[in-house]
């Protein structure tokens, strides 16, 4: 005896044959991993905008002092203002002091003392800059503020 398979009705049929609306089945099964993706770049992007932010703190300080000269109330002054993130701070505060360059720094030395370049050792100030910046989220991160700084000598005279 063979069996009859049991038809589906027409409608059921249509539908199945439908591809109306798959493209928003397919974007709400790939839209919660666009989201996390999304969510961890700007967790892992906004320490490094910090850091640029406070580097460029740093940079503005050293420049007032070179076009002002020292003053360190001014140059922290200037730190603070220099950018739209509030927690930025000239600390420790600015100094001024002499050195000679060698090379990536700037290396103590008595002011009016031959430098090994057999230049004379130069007046330098020196910004340095820090704030607390806050991760997104802490569970990916193991801390909630992490610490960003910013340094920029530069020689006045």
């Amino acid at each position: 005896m063979i069996r009859a398979r049991p038809r589906k009705p027409a409608m059921f049929r249509a539908f199945l044959r439908d591809a109306a609306g798959a493209a928003a089945v397919e974007l709400s099964l790939i839209a919660p991993f666009l989201l996390i993706g999304a969510i961890g770049v700007a967790d892992l992007g906004l320490p490094v905008w910090r850091r640029m932010q406070v580097q460029a703190a740093a940079q503005a300080g050293a420049q007032y002092a070179a076009i002002n000269g020292f003053d360190a109330q001014a140059i922290a002054g200037v730190v603070a203002g220099a950018t739209n993130f509030a927690a930025i701070s000239a600390y420790p505060p600015p100094a001024q002091f002499c050195g000679c360059s060698t090379g990536d720094d700037v290396a103590a030395a008595a002011c009016g003392s031959t430098c090994a370049s057999g230049e004379e050792a130069g007046d330098y100030v020196r910004v340095q800059t820090s704030a607390q910046s806050t991760r997104l989220f802490a569970y990916f991160t193991g801390g909630v503020t992490t610490t960003v700084a910013g340094r920029a000598t530069i020689r006045v005279k």
